[in-house]
């Protein structure tokens, strides 16, 4: 249907836009404007853009660079929850993909802070060697697997326990019980050897696999 199809639609824009601050772009259907964000270069402009300002306030950075990856995003505090796991968008050299082993971890990171049939609201940018990265999983390249699986894996929850422990979460919402959620990477751990290296800017994947530009730095406009 017309409504299954715009929804769709909407929804590879949302996690576009999400994954490319850099770029502006706006969806319109029936001369009626659909989605409008911004070219800021700013993760949580564009949540403003999308949600707005009261969802977007209460957002936590989420930041983190290790031997092997950089990540940076946003997480919700245990207040602001969802009923599936939709609003869990992860991109991949500023490139949206599919990865359930991800977003379990994202889940795994909060612990007992959630129902079971909760989800937190997160949106998480990896950057990371495109050699550790499989896109051959599915036609469209959208569903990836991870050589490193384990590791990135373990890396969002210990980034994203530390945000919410930043912020005096982990146990605010139950203090009779301690160690609700416990660090999974001590501060005594030895340094592993970096995998590669993730300062080249080379590793991020063209959202428009016809054109080898670099993203355009004006609109990107889309009618339906």
């Amino acid at each position: 249907s017309v409504k299954t199809e715009i929804s769709q639609i909407y929804r590879i824009m949302e996690e576009t836009a999400f994954a490319n601050s850099r770029i502006a772009f706006q969806l319109s259907h029936n001369e009626k404007i659909r989605l409008s964000v911004g070219k800021s270069g700013s993760l949580l402009d564009t949540v403003t853009y999308i949600y707005g300002t009261d969802y977007a306030k209460d957002m936590i950075p989420v930041r983190s660079l290790s031997t092997f990856m950089k990540l940076e995003g946003l997480c919700s505090p245990p207040s602001l929850d969802a009923p599936n796991s939709r609003k869990i968008l992860i991109s991949v050299n500023n490139r949206p993909v599919y990865s359930l082993p991800l977003i379990r971890a994202v889940k795994r990171a909060y612990g007992t802070l959630l129902p079971r049939d909760r989800y937190p609201v997160c949106f998480l940018n990896i950057r990371i060697d495109r050699k550790v990265v499989d896109v051959n999983v599915h036609p469209a390249k959208r569903e990836v697997r991870f050589s490193r699986e384990k590791e990135i894996s373990d890396e969002i929850v210990s980034s994203i326990r530390e945000s919410l422990d930043s912020k005096n979460l982990l146990f605010s919402y139950d203090t009779g019980r301690a160690n609700i959620i416990q660090k999974t990477i001590t501060d005594d751990e030895s340094p592993a050897k970096p995998l590669f290296c993730i300062s080249s800017e080379e590793t991020g994947y063209n959202v428009f696999p016809e054109s080898n530009r670099e993203y355009p730095e004006s609109a990107i406009k889309s009618s339906f």
